[in-house]
Order: C-alpha cells, then sequence, then structure tokens
C-alpha cells in the first residue's frame, strides 16, 4: 500500500529527509514519531504528493504521488495538525 524507497529531500542547505525506508501493507499501523523538525510531516506531504522530492521512490496505493496525487488524494484521509484557513475564514456544513 505504502513503499518508500531512499526518500532525500534538502531545503535550503539543509538535509530534511535523509534516506528514509518505510514498507506498509494493506491493514498495517504505523505511527511516525520524532521530535518537532524530524521530518515526520514533511513525510506525509511527499507521500500525497504536496512536496516534491529531490530522490527516491514513493507508491501510494500503487501510484506515484508526483504523478498521481489527487487520485491518491481522494483515495486517502490525512488530518493536519493546522487546517491551513486564514483567521478570516470559517467553515460551513453546507
Amino acid at each position: 500500500m505504502i513503499s518508500i524507497e531512499n526518500l532525500r529531500l534538502t531545503v535550503e542547505g539543509k538535509e530534511i529527509l535523509k534516506g528514509i525506508d518505510m514498507h506498509l501493507a494493506s491493514g498495517e499501523i504505523y505511527g511516525l514519531l520524532g521530535p518537532n523538525g524530524a521530518g515526520k510531516s514533511t513525510t506525509i506531504f511527499s507521500l500525497l504528493g504536496l512536496c516534491s522530492r529531490q530522490s527516491g521512490r514513493i507508491r501510494v496505493l500503487g501510484s506515484d504521488p508526483a504523478e498521481n496525487a489527487v487520485a491518491i488524494r481522494r483515495s486517502i484521509g490525512v488530518m493536519p495538525e493546522k487546517s491551513g484557513f486564514y483567521d478570516w475564514m470559517a467553515a460551513s456544513p453546507c
């Protein structure tokens, strides 16, 4: 279901992701734990196709997020820590 091989990302000269490898089968539960700045959110954003990797291979539900991000996001659910709304915006039940 999820496969990450040697995922690496450098931003402004700082190596954020340092060769992550992860393989999860259907039905497995996995937790990403670590201190602030460890790359947890960046890894999730990479799985969703929201963050471009510099090297490595990612497959989510058999697809590459760089090529099929919208289809992947329609198939899975993610609850980010922050909603991303501006202060003047409000969610509506309609």
